[in-house]
């Protein structure tokens, strides 16, 4: 399983779970296989971003034996909450995400919210953080395609209004592998 190809299936998931703010994270093993997934629930609490949400459900769900390796896969580079949340899970629990691999990049991101937010960059973050080990960063991936789909679903949005959505959490993220063959699914374009 490629990179590209994650995040492309991330936008799908995205656009799925929450067609308004189609934000998604999912945290895969060492061998690609994903662990959980989820989709912004922040009209939930302002805690489940995706990245938080995914990183909540990992911790809720798996014991994760020391050595792991995970990686953190977004379709946004994560903000400063959902790096908060990195960060607290691999202190605290010794949660080991060594990578993070994003689409977008902060800034593509300003304005979907209506305002710009924090312009620290998740490798910024990182560098600030103390007692954890090295994270690997690649991104942006597939910059052009998340921008298109985060704008799209924000002026659909303004245009019919925001859609309703569920208040149970249990909408907002999946467990275990969803993931289609890649060999047998080609990436399409939106």
């Amino acid at each position: 399983m490629t990179d590209e190809f994650l995040i492309g299936q991330l936008l799908n998931v995205g656009k799925e779970l929450n067609p308004a703010w189609p934000f998604a994270a999912c945290i895969v093993s060492a061998d690609g296989t994903p662990l959980v997934t989820a989709a912004n629930a922040t009209h939930i609490s302002p805690l489940f971003t995706a990245e938080g949400l995914a990183i909540h459900m990992l911790a809720s769900e798996y014991s994760i034996k020391p050595g792991a390796d995970l990686t953190l896969y977004t379709t946004a580079e994560p903000e400063a909450l959902g790096m908060a949340a990195l960060y607290w899970s691999i202190v605290c629990n010794n949660i080991p995400l060594n990578g993070i691999v994003y689409g977008a990049t902060r800034e593509d991101c300003w304005g979907f919210c209506g305002q710009k937010d924090i312009a620290l960059g998740c490798t910024d973050m990182l560098e600030r953080f103390h007692n954890i080990p090295e994270i690997d960063v690649t991104g942006p991936m597939l910059r052009e395609r998340c921008k298109k789909v985060f704008t799209t679903a924000r002026q659909e949005a303004a245009e019919t209004g925001e859609p309703p959505l569920s208040l149970d959490m249990e909408d907002f993220y999946i467990i275990g592998d969803w993931m289609p063959d890649e060999d047998d699914n080609e990436l399409s374009e939106d």
